[in-house]
């Protein structure tokens, strides 16, 4: 089945159909359940040091300006990142593109007594933030990787950058990982270098799927920079493409 999906699914053929491929992944009840029992959990040793940097730069910011620092955080799921992050002198507004797991965050946001705002958008735009821009955008790990073509990547990074004030910053936490020769990854991603033929989309190093974990489902697109300046050039485009 997997097999069957990885050369016949429409869902590796186009960005926005990708879009839809998230939201069905991420807004099943099994999907909820398990996002829901881990609000609670706090940031993982890896998401630390991204806490730590964004308290530095809080604090600056809030000195220069006598007020709390604005924090969008994307791909908030049911909120975990968002009430990890709540301790901080900052005000944190908090979005996904499931309706699902926003209900769910707000939830969860009751149980805490918790100021998080949180707003479902697929594209942040500025009538949700009162019409300011924000100091700080936090994009969640792995959400960038889920978007398909570099292209579209850079586009969406030159996006973003717009939602900031001046000396604003935006913290990524990109999946890196070079695909070992004849791993499960590797073979999955000579499947999607033929679907690529068959849907006529262009394929790119780095292109696998993975499955609906943790529940059973069609599999779904994802991209992993093969290392960390690839990455890194994807940014300097997205910085070019704003001062085009």
């Amino acid at each position: 089945k997997q097999i069957k999906d990885l050369l016949t699914s429409p869902y590796f053929s186009s960005t926005k159909l990708m879009e839809e491929s998230v939201y069905r992944r991420f807004s099943s009840e099994k999907n909820i359940s398990f996002f829901m029992d881990r609000a609670f959990h706090g940031l993982t040793p890896s998401e630390l040091p991204v806490k730590a940097s964004i308290e530095q730069y809080a604090l600056e910011v809030n000195e220069v300006g006598k007020t709390n620092a604005r924090l969008l955080l994307i791909g908030c799921g049911t909120g975990r990142e968002a009430f990890a992050l709540e301790d901080l002198p900052i005000e944190i507004f908090a979005m996904d593109i499931v309706p699902q797991m926003i209900e769910s965050a707000r939830a969860c946001a009751e149980m805490i007594d918790s100021r998080v705002h949180f707003f479902c958008n697929c594209f942040p735009n500025l009538n949700d933030l009162n019409e300011h821009r924000v100091e700080l955008i936090f994009i969640s790990s792995y959400v960038l990787n889920f978007i398909q073509g570099s292209e579209n990547r850079v586009h969406y990074l030159a996006k973003l950058r717009n939602l900031l004030s001046e000396n604003g910053r935006i913290y990524i936490r990109p999946s890196i990982k070079k695909i070992p020769f004849f791993s499960s990854k590797y073979f999955i991603s000579k499947l999607l270098k033929l679907s690529s033929w068959l849907h006529g989309w262009d394929y790119e190093k780095g292109d696998h799927a993975i499955s609906n974990f943790p529940t059973e489902g069609e599999a779904m697109y994802f991209y992993h920079y093969p290392n960390e300046n690839e990455f890194r050039q994807e940014v300097a485009k997205a910085v070019i493409h704003l001062n085009a």
